[in-house]
């Protein structure tokens, strides 16, 4: 095991992700395919987990596979934090601890008494096919993972604010994230809470990775060319030489000589997030039919 190694833009969420936290605004996050952001997603359920006391997460996909892969790497990052670090975050998960429930307790007797004790943070996956399936106690974080993917989405979300919000008093967060290359009902509720984010408690993210340049103010977007991870393009620092970066995917655009490929490929290795949303028909438009 070795220490992981970020890229700027991966750093920047990061800041972006404790500036939410710390204001109470919600996470909404359109990005390229490959960056790794289950892999942060998943850091961020350990984080919090380990270092929260009483703190609950919960982790939201509208399939049990998508949910698996994602639970798997937090299982994962737990095991580590359990058996590497000389026992500094150890938590013994004693009462509950099935693939998709980890809670940091254990059992003692008190005066004959068997009860409940411990850290008593957990983390929890559900199958949000339904909207109705997001429901339970307060929790710090909500996570909707592959968000670009899940027709519930934005009926999900709206929800999802009862989980973080105690008698008006804004508690926790919700996390949306996910990646271009779906369309219809599955991207639109990503689309809508993306390009709105003050409707929905969003941090709003100014930024001018637009198709004109224009400056806008939107969920965070990570465009593909910032997240290349090659050693000829990014140095020690985990800077990314932006302009290498975008000749490396201008040589893939370019093998495509059918348009509606093109399109599809742009979605998921996107340069705006009008390319992200390509296939939803971004801006009254719908790029494959003007491709015919």
């Amino acid at each position: 095991d070795i220490f992981f190694f970020f890229i700027v833009c991966q750093y920047e969420f990061f800041h972006y992700f404790e500036l939410c936290k710390h204001l109470r605004k919600n996470v909404c996050m359109m990005k390229s395919r490959g960056i790794g952001f289950s892999e942060i997603l998943a850091s961020i359920c350990a984080n919090e987990y380990s270092c929260f006391k009483n703190s609950i997460t919960m982790i939201t996909a509208f399939d049990l596979g998508k949910l698996n892969k994602t639970f798997e790497k937090v299982t994962h990052a737990l095991t580590f934090l359990n058996d590497k670090t000389d026992k500094g975050f150890f938590k013994l998960r004693q009462v509950q601890d099935s693939a998709l429930l980890k809670k940091a307790s254990f059992y003692k007797y008190v005066n004959g008494q068997k009860v409940e004790d411990g850290w008593m943070s957990q983390i929890e996956g559900i199958v949000a096919d339904k909207p109705s399936k997001v429901r339970g106690d307060r929790a710090e974080i909500v996570m909707f993972e592959e968000a670009g993917s899940n027709p519930t989405l934005l009926k999900s979300f709206i929800q999802g604010e009862a989980l973080v919000d105690v008698g008006g008093n804004k508690m926790g967060i919700l996390i949306a994230g996910g990646t271009g290359g779906d369309s219809g009902p599955a991207l639109d509720g990503l689309k809508t809470i993306y390009y709105d984010p003050e409707s929905y408690l969003v941090l709003p993210y100014k930024h001018k990775y637009t198709d004109d340049n224009t400056e806008v103010l939107t969920g965070f977007f990570i465009p593909s060319y910032t997240a290349l991870d090659l050693q000829e393009v990014v140095d020690s620092r985990g800077v990314v030489d932006t302009i290498k970066a975008r000749e490396h995917y201008q040589l893939k655009r370019d093998r495509y000589k059918d348009p509606k490929a093109l399109v599809i490929y742009c979605a998921e290795y996107c340069f705006t997030a009008e390319e992200a949303f390509a296939l939803e028909g971004d801006n009254k438009f719908n790029k494959v039919l003007l491709s015919d």
